[in-house]
């Protein structure tokens, strides 16, 4: 295989994983559907960033009803400012008095409890990314998370991207063109 298509065998499988990310959920991300007892906790490496976010539903989501997520943030080290921010996907609508939250002298590893109204416009797969911020030796650090929230019961469908082709060798291949801006 020349190096032109291995470029561009890395490009496809490279669009074919982004095309991916709005697929259907997988095992590894919990998928925020029902109310109830169910928490979920972001992952990652605690000594990169020390802050960590659970998070649940209070209750179903239903296109047009305003259902609140219960958001705990905790850090593992003492700040004097706690925090975070929400961003809606398109389909979501987020209150705009509980987009952001933030407290002053938190001690380490005590949570900060808030809920965050949400109103789905219809229904679909849609992502809540939140953003919990904790403030360290006067740097603010981040980790985001994504919650996945499943409204009505549609079933998730994943959208091709490209044009799969044959190559001169026989091999298929996804082919990605890309987008020009139309020259008015």
């Amino acid at each position: 295989m020349t190096l032109r298509y291995q470029i561009v065998a890395l490009l496809a499988l490279a669009g074919l994983l982004f095309a991916c990310q709005g697929g259907p959920a997988s095992e590894t991300e919990p998928l925020a559907t029902v109310p109830g007892s169910n928490v979920f906790e972001s992952r990652g490496k605690p000594e990169t960033v020390p802050v960590n976010l659970k998070y649940r539903l209070l209750e179903t989501p239903r296109v047009g009803q305003t259902f609140d997520i219960e958001l705990t943030v905790v850090s593992s080290v003492d700040t004097p400012s706690l925090g975070f921010d929400v961003a809606p996907d398109d389909g979501l609508a987020v209150d705009t008095a509980s987009a952001t939250y933030t407290v002053s002298g938190k001690p380490a590893n005590s949570p900060e409890t808030t809920v965050v109204s949400v109103t789905p416009t219809r229904e679909g797969r849609f992502h809540l990314h939140v953003s919990a911020n904790v403030m360290v030796e006067g740097r603010i650090l981040t980790r985001a998370v994504p919650i996945a929230i499943q409204v009505g019961r549609g079933t998730l469908a994943l959208e091709q991207m490209g044009e799969i082709r044959m190559d001169e060798d026989g091999n298929r291949v996804v082919s990605l063109p890309a987008e020009t801006p139309a020259n008015d």
